[in-house]
């Protein structure tokens, strides 16, 4: 069965009669009736009575009727928004988390350029920012998707699309400031701590963990990875990092578990917003991509 005699089948149910339907379709009531032979032939079933010469459906032919208008309306609004798709350019705007280099994404670049490559009908506007920033814009609902990194958090209204998560550490360029084990709120009440983002956006579970056990936390936000890495050099700060095996304190052991903590990486994105279809294909893509970008370096 294809989408034509499915049309064919769905006028005669209609009108209950050859030649109104075969009128209505601008076909001739042979060629109306031979379509609907070769339908009832493949489901081994008939699909109208003919009881002197007044149609009715049979049961078969009730629920294809039902199922088949479904099927229709489905297939033209694919059609529909096909046209559409290719008719006019689409603008999509991603907020992008400076914090994310260079270590967590380094091939977005590349990444990118294929979805350009692929997708040309989309216009994809990259707007770099700190990453509260990126949370607040796609919040505000200014940009389509923020590609951001976060402690995992609930956020009303937003979803996240998560590429890949990490455990949670913290780290310090001399060992001996770390206490063994791993490490929680009361560990780094007191101390200068730092993070590419605010406790209250991007580390907001270790947020409410401060507040729930009355702890004061001494912290700034750094604006990405480099800034970190020279205070931590430096000026011996504690920082709010993650447990990745290409970063630069990896081999170190310069770290602690941040116990019960994690990063995800990821798309956020407006759960109600425009453009629905080109932004949930934009983040099939992405995360499709970015898994086999990984897959390769890892083979």
């Amino acid at each position: 069965m294809d989408i034509t005699q499915l049309r064919y089948f769905l006028a005669t149910a209609e009108t209950l009669n050859y030649t109104k339907a075969a009128k209505q379709l601008y076909i001739s009531r042979q060629a109306l009736r031979q379509a609907l032979s070769v339908l009832e032939h493949e489901f081994e079933t008939p699909l109208f009575i003919n009881r002197r010469n007044k149609l009715s459906l049979t049961a078969a032919g009730e629920y294809l009727r039902t199922a088949g208008t479904e099927a229709v309306e489905s297939f033209d609004r694919a059609c529909q928004g096909m046209k559409r798709f290719t008719a006019q350019e689409t603008v999509l705007t991603l907020a992008l988390s400076k914090s994310l280099f260079p270590f967590m994404i380094p091939d977005l670049d590349q990444l990118l350029k294929r979805l350009q490559a692929r997708y040309p009908a989309f216009c994809l506007k990259v707007l770099p920012m700190s990453n509260d920033e990126a949370i607040e814009t796609v919040n505000l609902g200014q940009a389509d998707w923020g590609l951001i990194i976060q402690m995992p958090c609930s956020r009303p209204g937003l979803t996240m699309e998560v590429l890949t998560s990490y455990d949670a550490v913290i780290s310090c360029q001399e060992c001996e400031l770390l206490p063994p084990g791993p490490m929680g709120p009361k560990d780094l009440e007191g101390k200068l701590c730092i993070g590419m983002g605010s406790l209250e956006k991007t580390l907001r579970p270790f947020y409410d963990a401060c507040l729930k056990e009355g702890v004061q936390l001494w912290f700034e936000v750094v604006p990405d990875t480099i800034d970190a890495f020279y205070q931590m050099v430096h000026n011996h700060v504690f920082v709010f990092d993650i447990l990745k095996e290409d970063t630069p304190f990896y081999e170190q052991g310069e770290f602690r578990r941040l116990e019960g903590y994690s990063w995800e990486v990821g798309l956020l994105r407006r759960e109600t917003s425009g453009q629905k279809e080109a932004k949930l294909l934009f983040g099939r893509f992405f995360k499709e991509e970015f898994d086999r970008l990984r897959a390769e370096k890892q083979a």
